[in-house]
């Protein structure tokens, strides 16, 4: 287990080619927090140079993958509210936080969505990356929001990433419930209890192949100062479809850890990076609360 202190452009290609087989992230989205340190990524003053860094991160990391290897990257978008003069920083956000100010851009009109996640998904295929699915991280506890001009926000997207037309994928099974007793159309999964029927509930019971809408409560995070935190059971699907015990897992921006920590669970190898150093001892703290014998080695390098 490595967590590396530094920046994930320069860091990730110190790693071995050939090495990673899934690599699992969520770098910060463009323009919408201050994480107050030097060299970080999302406070560009223009989008695309945005969108360059995260590409060069991404086709450096290709080569760190394994050929059956997969990636996964969470991102959202952004509202377009142009920030006053050159304030860099205006006012804050819903946790409280810094909201960074976005420099004019000519091309999109006040309150419009960037489209700043198909931007990334363009320049990833244009990159020679296979596009292989869209998944839908749906928050039953999403944040509140106080707009009256369109619906709240409640889901994120999960990217999902291939090097090449074959790779490593673990088929992942979810419950499911017919009132037909027989197998549903479609669901290329088993029964359980033989296709019998439950005598509780009156239906019958199969499993199928997991879908790409995944209801996820978010993390309540107030308690370890990282507004951003990965939840637990987003990264353990990720973790068991793309890799079998004993493969390496690569998070460039491991935040608070989350991936590292339920890599280590499930019995992986796992190597963080973060470039924030109070983030790197939260990270620590994180995963020695569970695993007292790992031993995060960090390697300053910004």
């Amino acid at each position: 287990m490595k967590l590396y202190h530094g920046n994930a452009v320069s860091l990730i290609d110190k790693i071995k080619d050939n090495s990673i087989q899934s690599i699992i992230t969520s770098p910060p989205y463009f323009c919408l927090r201050d994480y107050e340190y030097p060299q970080q990524i999302g406070l560009e003053d223009q989008v695309e140079d945005y969108l360059t860094k995260l590409i060069q991160i991404w086709n450096t990391a290709k080569n760190k993958l394994k050929d059956d290897g997969l990636l996964f990257i969470n991102i959202d978008d952004t509202y377009y509210y142009p920030r006053p003069g050159e304030t860099k920083i205006w006012g804050m956000n819903a946790n409280g936080d810094k909201r960074p100010g976005i420099k004019k851009h000519n091309e999109y009109r006040k309150s419009s969505l960037m489209a700043v996640p198909q931007k990334l998904i363009i320049k990833m295929i244009e990159s020679g990356w296979i596009f292989r699915q869209q998944i839908i991280w749906q928050k039953p506890n999403c944040m509140p929001e106080s707009t009256t001009s369109r619906f709240t926000r409640d889901y994120e997207a999960i990217f999902m990433f291939s090097k090449s037309e074959n790779y490593k994928f673990n088929q992942l099974k979810e419950d499911m419930k017919t009132e037909d007793l027989s197998n549903p159309r479609g669901s290329n999964g088993t029964t359980k209890q033989s296709g019998r029927r439950n005598e509780e509930n009156k239906k019958t019971e199969y499993t199928r192949n997991m879908r790409s809408v995944w209801s996820i409560n978010n993390v309540c995070s107030s308690n370890n100062n990282h507004y951003a935190t990965f939840p637990a059971e987003l990264a353990r699907r990720l973790i068991l479809c793309s890799t079998d015990e004993k493969d390496t897992v690569l998070d460039p921006f491991s935040g608070s850890g989350t991936t590292l920590k339920v890599a280590k669970q499930l019995n992986r190898h796992g190597i963080g990076i973060e470039i924030n150093s109070k983030y790197v001892e939260l990270a620590e703290k994180n995963i020695n609360d569970l695993f007292t014998k790992v031993e995060i080695i960090k390697e300053e390098c910004i």
